[in-house]
């Protein structure tokens, strides 16, 4: 009768918890427990209840991510399968040991529990068993890596080669993975095989060699689409635009990242819907296509916006401020910068509150020389980057009321790449013969500034603007103005290189794992983000904070 109760309590916990009440499962358990009389605890059936008991309270804490609780109880079970000599339950319980410690940070010991596992599971030929014990490994050693990888990139010791200690803990990590590949491919376990080629691929993407993480994750992605497994789909298509990211192939890695956001639409999954639309913004600013990266940065803000997510509304306004002051709107970009900077100051988040006010104080700067050369004189041209990223804007807008899907803004991107052309040569021409010859020579300056920018945005988005020479007279009564002209656009250039090369983040491609990952000067260790390019971008831009200081004279 006292094991029946204890037996009835027990499943109807594990019950519980299989459907994801884990509080009121736990709650079953520990009743269970109380009926224990500790004097029978060596009573066989007792013993195998009270394994199946800590088992599944170890389980159900792990869900509930308390994993010291978790911990705790699959030590227990551990200690019971002794008692029992259950060599099946050991392998399970040090498994299960093994993920705990993982995530808890402990990896050298974590490893010592798996090997455990692995050992019984090849002794008793359990190849379901192997193979699990090989994946878990490569796990550890992966997050392993990444840990090591974190505390090394946050140090001073960034600016040194990529550590080898690193690189071998994370080819254990790929070892262990392709042992689990070939048990799962004899037992022809495709989902198994799904999943390992997933984090095989990940693996090569933390070691820089992005080619064969590429091949892993097409691999990943047609076993999902085997399986109809739309968030594995989602995230293949994610993973594939990172590793064209870090290749330079920007367009790539932006079909990737539209295919991932129309999966993330079709799951319904907006958080999911708002991490595309935040990498589709990044990559378009590193095509310099910076109307479309803003509206897919306005889509990630409102879904921020809507999911009261503090971090991704903080990360969008950041994005927007830098993608406005690419395009010269100075005045959005400190609107942005000041939103950032507020937000940041209400969640006591005090690096972005640092970046947010560098960003403010060039962008106030810049707005305050353009302020202060239009004061001194009236006739000079509205700055050319204005003039067509207003136009492109524009017609982006009307493009997209127009518009149910977003790939038709894709699909016109590179249209809004090239200004609208106010007139043609021969209208200009038309025009001139009726405009006095001081407005002939103001047009003529314009166009030729408008062909400069135009053929300069191609290489590398810097316009050098000049004004047409004056007469001697104008020349000698002008002379400080046209020393403020000439600093202000130096100071222009100055700020736009230093933030341009932040959002490009020029990135070499390593060869034959010899080196991981590097800026265009300097042979640098970074350490690639797993989900969130936003960090990278943030590390390069904290690097040349010093460079983008603009000080008005």
């Amino acid at each position: 009768m006292h094991n029946s109760a204890l037996s009835n309590l027990a499943s109807e916990g594990e019950r519980l918890c299989k459907l994801g009440d884990c509080l009121n499962g736990i709650n079953y358990f520990n009743e269970a427990l109380k009926l224990i009389n500790h004097s029978q605890t060596d009573d066989l059936k007792t013993l195998t209840i009270l394994s199946v008991i800590y088992n599944q309270l170890g389980n159900a804490y792990f869900y509930l991510q308390d994993y010291k609780k978790a911990l705790e109880y699959h030590k227990l079970d551990y200690e019971i399968s002794q008692k029992l000599s259950d060599d099946s339950g050991k392998a399970k319980a040090c498994g299960n040991i093994g993920n705990t410690l993982q995530l808890l940070g402990d990896y050298d010991e974590a490893i010592l529990y798996s090997i455990k596992n692995l050992e019984i599971s090849i002794q008793y030929n359990d190849v379901t068993g192997e193979a699990r014990a090989l994946y878990n490994l490569g796990n550890i050693y992966q997050s392993k890596g990444k840990h090591m990888g974190r505390i090394t990139y946050q140090s001073e010791e960034a600016n040194q080669s990529f550590p080898e200690e690193i690189r071998q803990v994370l080819e254990k990590a790929i070892y262990y993975y392709k042992k689990t590949l070939d048990l799962v491919k004899t037992k022809n376990d495709r989902s198994a095989e799904g999943r390992t080629y997933g984090n095989l691929g990940n693996t090569y993407y933390l070691l820089g060699e992005f080619e064969s993480a590429i091949e892993c994750h097409f691999e990943r992605l047609k076993i999902a689409k085997e399986f109809g497994d739309k968030s594995a789909e989602r995230r293949a298509y994610s993973n594939l635009g990172n590793c064209h990211i870090f290749l330079a192939k920007y367009q790539e890695s932006a079909d990737f990242y539209l295919k991932a956001m129309n999966v993330a639409r079709i799951i319904g999954d907006k958080a999911i819907e708002a991490q595309a639309y935040f990498s589709l913004g990044n990559v378009y600013s590193l095509i310099q296509d910076y109307t479309v990266a803003i509206d897919f940065h306005m889509r990630h803000l409102q879904i921020a916006l809507m999911l009261e997510d503090r971090i991704g509304e903080s990360r969008a306004y950041w994005s927007l401020g830098n993608a406005y002051a690419a395009l010269g709107d100075i005045e959005n970009a400190i609107i942005y910068a000041n939103k950032h900077l507020n937000l940041a100051k209400k969640i006591g988040d005090t690096t972005s509150e640092l970046n947010a006010r560098m960003n403010l104080y060039d962008y106030q700067n810049l707005l305050s020389c353009n302020s202060a050369i239009r004061d001194s004189e009236s006739t000079l041209f509205t700055p050319i980057s204005n003039i067509y990223n207003r136009n492109n804007f524009e017609r982006l807008s009307s493009m997209v009321k127009k518009s149910q899907s977003i790939d038709s803004i894709y699909q016109s991107h590179q249209n809004l790449c090239i200004p609208n052309q106010a007139v043609s040569q021969k209208e200009r021409e038309t025009k001139n013969e009726s405009k006095p010859n001081d407005q002939i020579q103001s047009d003529e300056s314009f166009f030729d500034i408008l062909a400069k920018v135009q053929s300069d945005r191609l290489d590398d988005q810097r316009s050098s603007l000049r004004v047409k020479a004056k007469t001697k007279s104008q020349n000698k009564c002008k002379e400080n103005r046209s020393d403020l002209d000439d600093e202000f656009f130096n100071l222009v250039m100055k700020s736009q290189r230093s933030r341009l090369e932040d959002q490009r983040s020029s990135i070499s491609i390593t060869n034959n794992g010899s080196k991981f990952l590097k800026i265009k000067t300097n042979d640098r260790l970074t350490v690639p983000p797993d989900d969130e390019f936003f960090s990278m971008l943030q590390k390069l831009q904290s690097k040349r904070l010093n460079e983008q200081r603009c000080i008005p004279h």
